[in-house]
C-alpha cells in the first residue's frame, strides 16, 4: 500500500478547513487558551474561554454536518455556525455568574447534549435507520484512531522533550509537556478526526458494511456481560424482596452500567438484526427492555432513600431524571418494538438541553431543596425562629451539627448564601466577609466561611471529612530545600513520631511530651528548663488549612523556639497530627528536628 504523499495530506487538510471552518476556528482558540491557562493557572479568563471553546467541537460539527445536508449548504453552514457561535458566546458570557461546581456540571451537561446532536441532527427527519448507523461507526472508528495518534504523539515528544532536559542540559519547562498535550488533542486530534467524516451521509444508507469484529465483541463479550450483571441485580432484587431492606446507593451505579452496556450491545448488533442467523437478536433486545423496568423501580428505590437523607442535589437530580428517561425508553420498545434507534440520541439530547436553565433545573431545584433542609436542621435546634436566626442555646447532637454544617458547605460552594441571607437580617455580610455578595466560593475559601456562619449560630465546626465528634488533623511542611543555619546549638534530637517516651539530649536532660499543657518541656531532673507550646502553631495550622488551596504548609510556619537564660531551643516540625477535642488538640504523632543549647 502506497503511503500519501505531502501534497496529498496538505491538499487534504486544506479540504478539512474549508469544510470546517468553524471547527477548526474553535480548535485554534481552544488551543491558545489552553496554552496560556497552563501559563497562568490562575487566570480564570483563559480557563473558561478553553472551556467555551472546547465546547465548540461537537456544537459546531453537529451544525455543520447538519447544513451540508439541506439545499443551498454554503448559506446554511454561515447561519448555523453563526447560531452556534452565538450560543457559545452566551455560555462565555453567563460562566463568571456559576460557581467552579456548576460551571464545570454545566460545561459537561452541555458537552454531552453536544455530542448526542453530533450523533443525530444530520440525520433528523430522516429515514436512512442504516445510513444513521453507519455514520456514527465511522465517527467513532475516526475518533478512537485520532486519540491514539494523539497519544503516541505526545508520548514520544514529552520522551523527546525529556532527553533534551538530561543530555543537553536544555532546563525544559514543566509547562511544556501539557501544553504540548494540548496542541495535539484540541488542533492535530480535531482537524485528523474531520478528515475522516464522511462526506456522502446520504450514500451511507447503502452501505452493508459491517465489521465482523463488532459482531464479535458484542455477541461474545459484552451481551455475556450484560447478562451476568442481570443475573447479579435480579437476585439482589430478590433479596430486597424477602428481606424488605432498602436498596443500596451503590444500586445506581450498577444498573446504569448495566443498562448501558445493554443499549451499547443492541446498537453495536444492530445492521445485522434481520439476518436470518441473528433473529434472536429482537427476541433478546425486547426482554432486555422488559427485564430492565424492575431494575429502574429498585433504582428508584435507592435515589429515593438518599433524596429524603440528604436531600437533592445536582447529580442525585440527574441520576433521578435519567432514571425516568431510561424507563420510559424501556416501555416504548417493550410496547412498539420499535426499530428507530435514532430516539436514544435525539431524546437523551432534548433531555440534557431542557434541564439546563429554568426552575426544573437541577441546579435550582438542588439549590431549594438545600436551602429547605437547612431551614429544618436550624428550626428543630431552636436556631431558627420565625425565619431569623440566633445563637443556639444548648448542645446540639453531633449529627446535626455535621448536617449543618455538610449543607452549609454545599450552598456556601456551589450557590453562595444568597438563598439563606434573608434569616440573618443583613448581618449576613458582617459574618461571611470572604465572598461579598454571597457569591459561591472558590478553591478552600468555603472551609473558613463554613467555620465562621456555622460559629455566628453557635454550632461547632464540623469538617469535611470529620465522622466522629472528634475532628482529627493532620498537617505537614513543605520540603526544605534550603540549607539551616543552626550556629550556637550543642545538640541535635530527632523526633519521629512516638510521644510517650521522654528523649534524653545530655546527662539528666530529657525533652519530654506533656499531654496536659500540649507542650514539649526540657527537664532536668525534677527542675523545667523551659517550655515550648505546641497550642498556638496547631491552632494557626487548623485556620491556615481550612482557607489555603495547599495543604501543605511553609517551612517555617511550623518551627518553634523558646529561651530561658542560656538555655535555647528550636524545633521545626516537619508533621504533626492527632484530634481536637472540645478541651482542645490531643497530639497523637510528631516528627521534628530539635537543637538545643544548655549553656
Amino acid at each position: 500500500m502506497r503511503l500519501p504523499s505531502v501534497q496529498l495530506l496538505l491538499a487534504s487538510a486544506r479540504s478539512t478547513a474549508e469544510r470546517f471552518p468553524f471547527v477548526l476556528s474553535a480548535a485554534v482558540i481552544a488551543t491558545v487558551a489552553g496554552i496560556l491557562n497552563i501559563e497562568n493557572p490562575n487566570h480564570f479568563l483563559w480557563e473558561r474561554a478553553t472551556a467555551t471553546a472546547v465546547l465548540g467541537f461537537p456544537l459546531l460539527i453537529a451544525l455543520e454536518l447538519w447544513a451540508e445536508r439541506g439545499t443551498q449548504p454554503a448559506r446554511r453552514r454561515i447561519a448555523a455556525g453563526s447560531g452556534g457561535v452565538l450560543v457559545l458566546l452566551c455560555f462565555f458570557l453567563l460562566w463568571p455568574s456559576w460557581s467552579q461546581t456548576v460551571a464545570w456540571t454545566r460545561f459537561w451537561q452541555l458537552s454531552a447534549a453536544f455530542h448526542l446532536l453530533v450523533a443525530f441532527l444530520p440525520y433528523a427527519g430522516r429515514d436512512e435507520p442504516n445510513g444513521f448507523w453507519q455514520y456514527n461507526r465511522a465517527l467513532l472508528l475516526r475518533a478512537v484512531t485520532a486519540s491514539l495518534f494523539s497519544w503516541v504523539l505526545w508520548t514520544a515528544l514529552a520522551i523527546a522533550l525529556q532527553a533534551l532536559d538530561v543530555l543537553f542540559n536544555l532546563d525544559v519547562p514543566g509547562e511544556r509537556y501539557p501544553q504540548a498535550m494540548v496542541v495535539l488533542f484540541f488542533l492535530f486530534a480535531t482537524w485528523f478526526f474531520l478528515g475522516g467524516v464522511p462526506r456522502d451521509l446520504a450514500g451511507l444508507d447503502r452501505s452493508e458494511d459491517y465489521p465482523p469484529v463488532v459482531k464479535v465483541f458484542t455477541q461474545y463479550v459484552l451481551l455475556p456481560i450484560v447478562t451476568v450483571y442481570f443475573a447479579i441485580l435480579t437476585a439482589y432484587l430478590v433479596k430486597v424482596i424477602v428481606t424488605w431492606e432498602w436498596p443500596s446507593g451503590w444500586i445506581g451505579w450498577l444498573v446504569s452500567g448495566v443498562a448501558a452496556a445493554g443499549i451499547l450491545a443492541l446498537l453495536l448488533i444492530y445492521p445485522v438484526r434481520v439476518r436470518a442467523e441473528n433473529r434472536w437478536v429482537g427476541s433478546y433486545a425486547r426482554w432486555f427492555w422488559i427485564a430492565l423496568l424492575p431494575m429502574i423501580v429498585m433504582l428508584w428505590l435507592a435515589i429515593w432513600q438518599r433524596i429524603a437523607q440528604y436531600g437533592v442535589t445536582e447529580r442525585r437530580y440527574m441520576l433521578a431524571i435519567l432514571s425516568v428517561w431510561l424507563a420510559a425508553i424501556a416501555v416504548y420498545y417493550t410496547l412498539r418494538g420499535s426499530r428507530r434507534i435514532i430516539v436514544i440520541p435525539a431524546s437523551l439530547c432534548v433531555l440534557a438541553l431542557v434541564m439546563f436553565a429554568g426552575p426544573w433545573s437541577p441546579y435550582f431545584v438542588s439549590r431549594l431543596s438545600q436551602t429547605q433542609r437547612l431551614q429544618v436542621l436550624l428550626e428543630r435546634n431552636g436556631i431558627l425562629v420565625d425565619g431569623t436566626v440566633r445563637a443556639a442555646t444548648g448542645p446540639i447532637d453531633f449529627l446535626d451539627r455535621r448536617e449543618i454544617n455538610a449543607t452549609l458547605r454545599y450552598l456556601i460552594e456551589t450557590h453562595g448564601t444568597s438563598s439563606i441571607e434573608d434569616w440573618f437580617g443583613g448581618r449576613l455580610a458582617e459574618i461571611d466577609t470572604i465572598a461579598p455578595g454571597g457569591e459561591p466560593s472558590r478553591l478552600r475559601e468555603g472551609e473558613d466561611r463554613v467555620s465562621r456562619v456555622v460559629a455566628s449560630l453557635g454550632v461547632g465546626y464540623v469538617g469535611r471529612w470529620q465522622r466522629g465528634d472528634t475532628e482529627q488533623f493532620s498537617y505537614f511542611a513543605e520540603s526544605r530545600l534550603a540549607a539551616v543555619a543552626i550556629g550556637g546549638f550543642d545538640y541535635a534530637v530527632r523526633l519521629d513520631g512516638g510521644m510517650a517516651d521522654p528523649v534524653q539530649v545530655t546527662g539528666d536532660v530529657v525533652l519530654a511530651y506533656d499531654s496536659a499543657s500540649v507542650a514539649y518541656r526540657l527537664q532536668s531532673g525534677e527542675e523545667t528548663l523551659l517550655e515550648v507550646p505546641l497550642r498556638p502553631t496547631i491552632e494557626m495550622a487548623r485556620e491556615r488549612a481550612r482557607t489555603a488551596a495547599d495543604r501543605a504548609l511553609p517551612p517555617d510556619s511550623l518551627s518553634l523556639t523558646a529561651t530561658s537564660g542560656p538555655v535555647r531551643l528550636l524545633m521545626y516540625v516537619t508533621g504533626v497530627s492527632g484530634t481536637f477535642t472540645e478541651e482542645g488538640p490531643v497530639v497523637t504523632s510528631l516528627t521534628a528536628d530539635v537543637f538545643v543549647r544548655l549553656e
